[in-house]
């Protein structure tokens, strides 16, 4: 994966050519779970986007509080954001 000015781009052979990720948000502060089966980022206006390995969807999550600093997706989805209000817990949805 690649965030870019110009959008999303993901590489399916080991970073030798990536092509569009079509419809994905621009999203900055990329993270992918331990399994690399999740992906996590921080989109304009402060949205946190999420998808899983294979989807073409992403969904908004939640949102910063300020300027974000970091962001990680566990395996099981539960996404951890550190920004200006401190450390988030966004529990993935059941």
């Amino acid at each position: 994966m690649a965030s870019t000015s110009e959008g999303m781009l993901v590489s399916t052979d080991g970073a030798a050519t990536f092509r569009a990720w079509p419809d994905a948000p621009l999203l900055a502060g990329l993270s992918a779970s331990p399994d690399h089966n999740r992906v996590v980022g921080i989109g304009t206006q402060g949205r946190i986007w999420a998808t899983t390995a294979g989807a073409q969807n992403w969904f908004e999550v939640g949102t910063v509080h300020g300027a974000a600093q970091a962001v990680a997706i566990a395996n099981n989805g539960d996404i951890l954001v550190v920004d200006d209000s401190g450390l988030t817990l966004i529990p993935r949805e059941q």
